[in-house]
């Protein structure tokens, strides 16, 4: 029996054995509801940056700052969770994994794009790459 399994896992093509791994790219609407597990994982740097900020643009620079150090967080979360995944799972998740970042950069353009012209717009951009970096650090965290 052992080895009909085994084989079975040879034959099959990955999408017939691997998961599938859904996921949405979201952020928190301007004047919707906050996810408080999302705010929570905002560093206090960047408060403490935007409390030393004169300008939008230095608001702006202080979410540039704080999208590195949320990357950094969610690329160390990418390594335990891959660690963490069965390895027939792995192959799959590093697809969903490239299709995330892919997607990432031009959702938060057109986030972005509402306030295209204004002070704002790269703050919006900053803040939407971190937020779903926030986010998708929270989703690896939570498969087990």
């Amino acid at each position: 029996m052992r080895f009909l399994s085994a084989l079975l896992l040879v034959l099959l093509p990955a999408s017939a054995w691997s998961k599938p791994w859904p996921y949405k790219l979201e952020v928190t609407p301007i004047e919707g509801p906050v996810d408080q597990q999302v705010i929570a994982r905002y560093t206090p740097v960047l408060d403490a940056c935007k409390d030393k900020a004169t300008i939008t643009n230095d608001i702006a620079l202080c979410y540039k700052a704080e999208f590195a150090r949320q990357d950094a967080a969610l690329n160390a979360t990418w390594v335990k969770t891959l660690a963490r995944v069965a390895p027939v799972d792995r192959p799959s998740l590093r697809t969903a994994q490239r299709a995330w970042v892919k997607a990432r950069d031009p959702f938060c353009t057109r986030v972005m794009k509402g306030f295209e012209g204004g002070t704002m717009a790269g703050l919006e951009w900053w803040d939407c790459r971190a937020e779903l970096s926030i986010r998708r650090a929270m989703w690896l965290e939570a498969i087990r």
